[in-house]
């Protein structure tokens, strides 16, 4: 699975004031985040945080000095990837507040590269058996062994970046935070 991605923000707000704010845009979250499976705009059944009924942006918990939060997801992008931000404010080096935030998936999310590597293997195998009797075979049937060996994970790495960037933008645009020089 994709490893996290470090963001750093700052605000003019104090913490007291960031954390507030966060908190009025926070659906309060019982227990910790879960996965359910729903049915995606391609009718595929994927897995996908479950959120809140909420006009709120996010839900999570909000602490006294850090948070853990998502972006409530729409029913366009349904995807296991959406990330939850876990961020701690502090104090800022010139005033106001620094955000320290780890975007991660759900570490329940997976994708099925397990199954698409029990599959790559097999039918490498399977080619290489009938290598002698069709030696044509050969090149395109290891090809395709390699593409379901390689393609979940770069699919998964390139939706998970993907949902971190839109993630990451919409979360810096609502809060009015700014990336530090």
């Amino acid at each position: 699975m994709p490893a996290p991605v470090p963001k750093v923000w700052s605000s003019p707000d104090s913490p007291p004031v960031l954390l507030d704010r966060m908190r009025g845009l926070t659906e309060p979250l019982d227990g910790g985040f879960t996965l359910m499976h729903r049915l995606s705009g391609a009718g595929v059944v994927v897995r996908t945080l479950r959120a809140p009924d909420t006009t709120r942006p996010f839900f999570g918990k909000v602490r006294e000095a850090d948070f853990s939060v998502a972006m409530v997801p729409h029913a366009s992008d349904i995807t296991p990837f959406h990330p939850i931000i876990r961020a701690r404010v502090d104090d800022g080096p010139h005033g106001g507040s620094l955000l320290s935030a780890e975007l991660a998936h759900h570490p329940n999310a997976r994708t099925f590269a397990p199954l698409y590597a029990f599959g790559a293997v097999a039918l490498g195998l399977g080619v290489l058996i009938a290598a002698r009797d069709q030696p044509p075979l050969v090149g395109g049937g290891l090809a395709l062994a390699t593409l379901f060996a390689v393609f979940p994970t770069l699919q998964a790495r390139m939706r998970f970046r993907q949902s971190v960037e839109r993630s990451a933008e919409a979360f810096a645009r609502t809060l009015g935070l700014e990336t530090p020089s």
